[in-house]
């Protein structure tokens, strides 16, 4: 695990819940998981995957933006299982 990689996502989502509390909320139901295999993020309902070089590689509020990003996603769709 990449521990630099997994502070920064921590830090952005607190950041996103201090921001942009609805969306902040959101990803606090979603399990971070670092995946070096995918190329940026991906969600499954449950988990939020990360590429971990790819997301410290983004600028701070893209960071938040594409935690967002992800949550939007899940809000959109309904049938996760």
């Amino acid at each position: 695990m990449n521990t630099k990689a997994a502070e920064a996502f921590a830090r952005a989502r607190s950041n996103l819940l201090l921001d942009h509390f609805f969306f902040g909320r959101l990803a606090l139901y979603l399990k971070p998981v670092q995946k070096e295999d995918i190329p940026t993020l991906a969600v499954d309902g449950k988990h939020l995957f990360y590429n971990p070089q790819f997301f410290l590689d983004l600028p701070r509020p893209l960071q938040k933006s594409a935690i967002a990003h992800e949550v939007m996603h899940c809000v959109m769709y309904r049938d996760w299982e």
